[in-house]
Formats: C-alpha cells, structure tokens, sequence
C-alpha cells in the first residue's frame, strides 16, 4: 500500500471523530454543561474555531489526491446556474458577517443553463468567496456577474483588494501555492482551494482563470459550458 493511499484512509477514518469533537464543542459552548467562566468560553471558542481549520485542511488534502489522481467523483444535473450562485452566496452569509463585507450579485440572465455537480460549483463560489472577503477593506463589497462568453457561462467575482501579487500570479492555481497575506485579513488557508477549483472546473469542461483590474482589485471567474437544447 503506497503512502499516499494509506493518508487518503487515515484521513476518511477521522470524518467521523472530526463530527464528534466538533459537536461536544459546540454543545458545550452553547451551555450543555451550564454556566462557564469568560475564560472557559474563549478557550472552548477558540478550539472549535481551529477545529473547524483542521476541518477544512484535511478536506482538502482528501480532494487533492483525487483531483492529482483524476478521481474527482462529478454528479453532474442540469441546473439554473443563476440558482447554485444565490444558494452559494446565501449559504456563505456568515462569512460575510463576520468579515464585515458585502457580497452584491449583478442580474442574472435567466435562465442559465449547465449540465453540472451543483455541490462541487457551490465549493467553487465558496472559495472564490472566501478569498475575495479575505483580501477586501471592511466594509468593502465583493461583486458577483454571470454573463455569456460564447458558448459558455461565465461566473465572475470581483473584489477591491490589493490585486494578485505578481510573482504569484504563474503559480495562482498551483498547489500549496499562497500569495503574501500582509494586507489580508488574519484567515489562514491551506494552499489548495484554487488548486482543486480549478480540477473541479476542468473537469467539467470549463476553464478558469483571474485578472488585476486597472482600477485596483482583482477578478476570479470561470466558464462553464452552457447547455443548449
């Protein structure tokens, strides 16, 4: 059994212990067990927090190796690309919130629509997302456009942070590859979110791709083949 396999099974083996040590935190944070001293909750606060960064790393690493070994599972339906971009954005709320950013979509031409996982589009914005409120002032507003680009649906996403760094940019889509965090928010990332966007983009037939905007910020956008009759 080659290395690589071996943390794929170690990794599935702990989903369920991730479960319960995330669902006896938040229990007892929410007061399961009474009352606990300011001290007590920060702490207990804190471990959920990193829980759920440990959380989201080791999803990751699951989804590399498939997307490294081209067994990224797609359960592709025909959908209103326009509703998987509303339900994203409304299932990223807090996000918003808490990075004191607003996240504004642009009308949608509808209907739009693509022969896709819904799920793994979702995970797609979700990034683009979280990278957008993560490198926007507070108070800034993340824009989201969908518009044709020929035969293909184009999601866009628009921020209004220090754009891409330029020695960043030939690796932006690369593995463990992160640009400086110096004018960003305190969110740590595990270097593979774009990666594994752009397999799951791929793999779908689209392509993905970002620029710096003259007027400062950058765009992260990506197509995906519209579905004609």
């Amino acid at each position: 059994m080659n290395s690589p396999r071996f943390g794929f099974v170690a990794c599935r083996g702990g989903l369920k212990k991730r479960s319960l040590i995330r669902g006896s935190l938040g229990l007892t944070l929410g007061g399961a067990l009474g009352d606990m001293p300011d001290g007590v909750r920060n702490m207990i606060d804190l471990a959920l927090r990193n829980t759920d960064r440990l959380s989201v790393l080791v999803d990751h690493i699951l989804d590399m190796e498939k997307a490294a070994a081209g067994q990224l599972v797609l359960s592709p339906d025909l959908v209103d690309l326009g509703d998987v971009i509303r339900h994203a954005i409304e299932s990223n709320a807090g996000l918003s919130d808490e990075m004191d950013v607003t996240f504004a979509l642009d009308t949608v031409p509808d209907p739009v629509p693509v022969m896709v996982d819904a799920e793994k589009i979702s995970q797609v914005l979700a990034n683009f997302l979280s990278n957008a409120a993560k490198f926007s002032p507070t108070g800034g507003e993340v824009r989201i456009t969908v518009g044709r680009n020929g035969a293909a649906a184009r999601v866009s996403v628009l921020d209004d942070g220090p754009g891409v760094p330029e020695p960043f940019r030939d690796h932006i889509f690369e593995k463990f590859s992160q640009a400086d965090t110096t004018d960003a928010r305190d969110v740590p990332g595990s270097g593979l979110g774009l990666y594994i966007c752009k397999a799951i983009i791929e793999q779908h037939g689209g392509s993905i791709g970002f620029e710096n905007r003259s007027a400062g910020g950058s765009t992260f956008h990506f197509d995906l083949p519209l579905h004609e009759e």
